[in-house]
């Protein structure tokens, strides 16, 4: 890619605007996102003191070809940044980060004809506002780009890869992406994934609070019985009222496995219990063959249950 064709881009994006109003325009900067220097793909205008901007091109070195992308949590000061951008589609995973609210991710598409970006909701455990949520950085770097990926800048040198450059096989497009929040609070981890569908989501994986948050299973006594292949356990004493209790653990029962897994000793019994956070199931079997389901509860607030 050329000074010339990307100083041609620039012109054409910026002169139409109005020629009075051009000395007062900020320079900025172009980020190009395309499998080829002649292909359709995404730019994004980075204007100092305003913010990005984000445009969908049927060719990314032809401005007129460009359309706007009006995006629903933008404001002054906003920064786009892709984290994903398919090579053939050029479907895309874009963070939104408007100031002082935290990020946003917004799922893009078809850039060449009616590009268009939805933003997906993405959960948290425990609930939180969407508004604080902090993605962490996600650079692909050159070698993940494949080569596709062209950052252009007005004034710099000739276009090269980048962070952010990041063209990849549509594959990678379903990918585990961590996400915390500003204020103290959890961090979570999500499968995003159906970016090629009319439904892009979200999903948690695992919550990001364990076991300080989840309340008593309620084995109050049991002592181990020596095997050969490790231990039993016996429960002698069980708290009314518990997770353990609920599920129909009772004094006198001998369990074998947690979760199909044959206990070494009483630490890992307590072990193995203590890794499932509130909310996820697990299940203990008897001596006997029988299957109790247990499912730990969070600690009500305040500490008192309700």
């Amino acid at each position: 890619m050329s000074h010339i064709r990307l100083l041609a881009f620039l012109s054409a994006l910026i002169l139409p605007l109005t020629a009075s109003a051009l000395p007062k325009l900020p320079t900025g900067s172009f980020e190009i996102y395309s499998s080829d220097e002649s292909g359709g793909g995404w730019v994004i205008h980075r204007i100092p003191g305003k913010g990005d901007q984000l445009w969908g091109c049927k060719d990314v070195m032809d401005a007129k070809t460009c359309k706007l992308v009006p995006l629903p949590d933008w404001n002054t000061g906003t920064a786009l940044n892709f984290l994903h951008v398919s090579e053939g589609s050029m479907n895309a995973w874009l963070k939104v980060t408007p100031p002082l609210q935290g990020d946003t991710l917004m799922a893009c598409k078809d850039p060449e004809e009616r590009p268009d970006c939805a933003r997906v909701k993405v959960p948290s455990e425990p609930p939180v506002p969407d508004y604080n949520r902090e993605w962490p950085a996600y650079d692909a770097g050159p070698a993940a780009a494949g080569g596709g990926g062209m950052m252009g800048a007005l004034g710099g040198g000739a276009p090269a890869l980048g962070p952010g450059a990041l063209i990849e096989d549509a594959s990678k497009a379903d990918m585990w992406m961590s996400a915390g929040v500003k204020i103290t609070g959890p961090v979570n981890l999500y499968a995003c994934r159906n970016l090629a569908t009319e439904e892009p989501e979200c999903v948690v994986g695992i919550p990001g609070w364990y076991v300080i948050d989840r309340e008593d299973l309620g084995f109050k006594k049991i002592e181990a019985i020596p095997t050969k292949k490790g231990v039993l356990i016996q429960v002698v004493e069980v708290v009314e009222g518990s997770v353990a209790a609920e599920a129909g653990v009772q004094a006198g029962m001998v369990i074998a496995k947690v979760d199909g897994v044959r206990i070494k000793n009483e630490s890992h019994f307590k072990g193995q219990m203590s890794q499932f956070p509130a909310g996820f199931s697990f299940t203990l079997k008897t001596k006997d063959g029988d299957v109790i389901k247990l499912k730990p509860r969070r600690k009500p607030r305040g500490g008192k249950k309700k």
